[in-house]
């Protein structure tokens, strides 16, 4: 594992850190979530942590197409929306 560790390149570095479940995916997550509010931080990691297999999937389709400048926006949406309604 320490061997797969070093062949990644930095920003994959982050994700391991998050724990199997979010490392594995957040190489395809990151550019939602790479300038994020201190405020924000524990909530959408809360978030984050209770998103299906799927939703973390839409969420990486996401963040592929949502332009910079919207993804703030995105991400106060997301957290504004009742956890029972986020998939949809």
């Amino acid at each position: 594992m320490r061997e797969r560790y070093a062949q990644q390149p930095f920003d994959a570095h982050r994700g391991w850190h998050l724990g199997p479940h979010l490392g594995r995916d957040w190489p395809r997550i990151a550019p939602l979530f790479a300038f994020v509010d201190t405020g924000e931080r524990a909530a959408l990691l809360q978030l984050l942590r209770e998103l299906s297999g799927d939703d973390l999937e839409a969420l990486a389709r996401l963040a592929q197409t949502t332009p910079p400048q919207a993804r703030t926006t995105l991400r106060r949406a997301l957290l504004a929306e009742p956890p029972a309604r986020r998939s949809a």
